[in-house]
């Protein structure tokens, strides 16, 4: 059984990824404030699946720390969509 074609089993790797998603997201976030216009809704919206991806890698290669960092991030994003 082979691991997950998208799965970064290099730290630097994951730890690029999540300064890229987490830069994004506080962004978007902050560019959205109460109202997401359909420019930030698109951003918002890829940026959960990136997230979503993230929170699986850390619990798939038992990076339990890193998922509530994820998981407030997210729930942060899924607020403004809201």
């Amino acid at each position: 059984m082979g691991s997950p074609p998208n799965l970064r089993h290099d730290p630097a790797d994951l730890a690029a990824a999540l300064r890229s998603v987490t830069t994004r997201a506080h962004r978007a976030v902050k560019d959205a404030g109460s109202s997401p216009n359909p420019g930030n809704r698109e951003e918002l919206t890829a940026l959960q699946v990136a997230v979503q991806e993230l929170e699986n890698e850390f619990r798939s290669q038992n990076l339990g720390r890193l998922v509530p960092f994820v998981v407030s991030l997210r729930r942060k994003i899924d607020a403004r969509l809201c």
